[in-house]
């Protein structure tokens, strides 16, 4: 009667070790998956006048854009403001009136302006390596580019930025401005 106790006390002992162990093995992968220390890192907005809405956006990659639909803005600028940490919690959108505020009294994160040029791109390198990661406050300009179409509201862009797919990271975030 003893032995078969023991035994099952070894069962139980067992199944929880291999237990622990299929936990475990997940979280070493998980942190294989860390943002590497070598890539440069950049945003690049692309900023276009009567954009079809259907198109998904803010995925940080960028699909092929019909030009003789959708026409590109040249000389809109953008001010990028290192917002927060990339595990910071962060709101989803802020508004122009809260995100001028922020600028104001945040000016020194202040860390690129970008104007787009006439196929509409505007490119910032911000660093190589886990200098430039963090979550980023991106404010369109008014200008007269801008006058008839409108302005992109304030936007909040992740660098790096998590892939889609949830299977490693982008370095080069692509962001559509609609409009």
């Amino acid at each position: 009667m003893k032995k078969r106790h023991w035994l099952r006390q070894l069962a139980v002992m067992a199944t929880a070790v291999t237990t622990l162990l299929s936990f475990a093995i997940p979280a070493s992968a998980a942190a294989t998956t860390l943002p590497d220390t070598t890539s440069q890192r950049s945003l690049t907005i692309y900023k276009y006048d009567n954009v079809d809405d259907s198109v998904p956006y803010g995925e940080g990659l960028m699909d092929e854009v019909n030009t003789t639909v959708h026409r590109p803005m040249k000389n809109v600028i953008f001010d990028v403001y290192y917002y927060a940490d990339l595990d910071s919690n962060v709101p989803k959108q802020i508004s122009e009136q809260e995100a001028q505020s922020w600028a104001a009294s945040h000016s020194t994160a202040q860390k690129a302006t970008i104007v787009t040029d006439s196929t509409g791109k505007a490119t910032w390198n911000a660093a190589t390596g886990k200098s430039a990661d963090g979550v980023y406050l991106v404010m369109e300009r008014a200008s007269r580019a801008i006058q008839y179409t409108g302005k992109t509201m304030p936007f909040f862009v992740s660098m790096p930025y998590t892939n889609p797919n949830e299977d490693g990271w982008v370095y080069d975030v692509d962001r559509k401005s609609v409009v």
